[in-house]
């Protein structure tokens, strides 16, 4: 599963491997975008790059056109994870703002069984920038790594803030990424 902007399901890369595309923002659109959604997607399953190679995308649009995710739009592709009984959850997203709702639901996603993977933020370099839902106690919280395989300036670090929580749980590439 994706969360964010969309993916462009007719990429090359993605074709045939996008199960469905739901927008659970309310508004009209699918697909992607702005782009981000298609290039986590194509490092996710991409043919020539994937991590994962034989999965299958389940497009979840949280972001509106004109807004970033409300927490009704998370929540609601929170329970279309569980509903859908999907194995692994991408949340290339992630705030500042406090939200013990959202921490809460990635915890319970996480209890159902469901491998949740958070972006722990592009808040760095500071200490105590893990963003929410990269925070909660049960998601795999995310750094991004440069091209000398250390954690990007513009990552976020721990510890959570909002609780005594090590995290980033790994790192990963994220900076100057094509």
């Amino acid at each position: 599963v994706y969360k964010r902007q969309g993916v462009d399901s007719t990429h090359p890369d993605l074709k045939g491997r996008i199960l469905n595309q739901v927008n659970c923002t309310g508004d009209s659109l699918t697909g992607d975008t702005n782009g981000h959604g298609t290039h986590v997607a194509g490092s996710i399953i991409g043919g020539n790059v994937g991590v994962a190679s034989e999965a299958e995308i389940l497009d979840l649009r949280v972001f509106g056109t004109s807004s970033g995710a409300s927490i009704a739009s998370i929540l609601m592709a929170l329970d279309q994870c569980i509903s859908r009984n999907v194995d692994i959850v991408n949340m290339s997203l992630g705030s500042e703002v406090p939200s013990y709702v959202l921490e809460s639901a990635v915890n319970q996603v996480s209890t159902n069984g469901v491998i949740v993977c958070a972006a722990a933020g592009n808040s760095g370099p500071y200490s105590e920038t893990i963003n929410r839902p990269s925070s909660a106690q049960l998601a795999i919280s995310v750094a991004a790594t440069n091209a000398s395989k250390h954690v990007a300036r513009f990552s976020s670090r721990g510890p959570c803030r909002w609780n005594s929580w090590q995290k980033p749980d790994c790192a990963g590439f994220g900076e100057n990424v094509y």
